[in-house]
């Protein structure tokens, strides 16, 4: 399913992640099945996230794993119950595997966030 159009991305980055799954009833449809699907939703995430030069089927498994896990703590944190540790540590894991550096904004108290890889 090749997603043309991303009109809800914007959001907070691990919001804009977990919205690649779309839940309809109690049915969810997974919105990245391929790289090209990767490749376009990365494309509207340009500088918020490090876009390698190549998308591929690894890629896709390796953000569907994170994507999970960061569906797990905000299912918690919207419940109110305490966030699985398991998701933590994957997701702290990944961050650590893939450092950032805040730089100056251009107003006052502003910084961006840029990643390093």
């Amino acid at each position: 399913m090749t997603v043309t159009q991303w009109s809800w991305l914007g959001d907070r980055l691990a919001l804009d992640v977990a919205n690649t799954v779309r839940r309809r009833g109690w049915r969810y449809t997974e919105l990245i099945t391929s790289p090209a699907d990767l490749r376009a939703w990365l494309d509207h995430q340009r500088g918020r996230v490090a876009i390698p030069g190549e998308v591929d089927t690894l890629l896709v498994t390796r953000f569907l794993f994170t994507r999970d896990h960061v569906l797990g703590v905000l299912r918690a944190a919207a419940g109110g119950t305490a966030l699985p540790a398991a998701d933590v540590h994957a997701i702290n894991e990944r961050a650590a595997a893939a450092p950032t550096v805040r730089l100056l904004g251009a107003r006052p108290g502003q910084h961006l966030t840029r990643p390093v890889t």
